[in-house]
């Protein structure tokens, strides 16, 4: 520590007088003298700007006559998975959280996608495999009575070899290495196209 004494005298070394004390200097060695405030420094904000939302509800015409047997194994499924906003606003059941679109069915029948940047058309064929998918996440077999009787004069579909299933010839693999297949667009997961059902015609209702 730095002493006033340790100052030389205006004397020089022999001489007798002293030179006076360092005010400031004595606060400073006493720790009474205030230190200059730091600059206060503040984090640097970006605004980093979000896409834009594109999600979509979109929501089908009346296509399907869910049974009363039916409603009360799906409200059970919703009671044990729980709900969210469009099961609650639209008294709907969720089929399937996919990875895709997560889709919903009503108790009137309807069909409904919560399309946040899929690209969902709306389509019949899209409406038929949302049911299809429900009857593989859910394992309410029922489910599968909303789908269209199999006309007399329906052929076998040619993709998925009357499945309903399409696995690209064995070429679909997880990340494991285990083939998976989806659901055959050709025939929407039924296995059999007819010319009466017009599987690519929009569902949407838009009014």
């Amino acid at each position: 520590m730095l002493l006033d004494s340790d100052l030389p005298s205006k004397g020089g070394t022999h001489g007798t007088s002293r030179a006076p004390p360092n005010k400031a200097l004595q606060q400073l060695n006493a720790g009474t003298l205030a230190r200059p405030e730091q600059p206060t420094r503040h984090p640097i904000r970006r605004s980093i700007p979000l896409p834009e939302s594109k999600r979509r509800i979109l929501v089908s015409q009346r296509m399907f006559e869910p049974t009363l047997g039916l409603l009360d194994a799906l409200r059970e499924h919703r009671r044990l998975r729980g709900g969210d906003e469009i099961t609650e606003k639209y008294d709907a059941f969720m089929l399937d959280p996919g990875l895709g679109p997560p889709v919903y069915l009503s108790c009137d029948g309807r069909i409904i996608w919560d399309d946040d940047g899929w690209g969902v058309v709306g389509t019949r064929a899209d409406a038929i495999a949302s049911v299809l998918a429900g009857i593989k996440k859910t394992g309410i077999v029922d489910l599968r009575n909303l789908l269209p009787v199999r006309p007399s004069a329906s052929v076998d579909c040619p993709e998925c070899d009357a499945t309903g299933w399409f696995d690209a010839h064995g070429q679909f693999q997880d990340v494991n290495g285990r083939p998976f297949s989806i659901i055959c667009m050709t025939c929407a997961g039924l296995g059999w196209t007819d010319h009466s059902l017009v599987l690519t015609e929009s569902v949407l209702d838009l009014a």
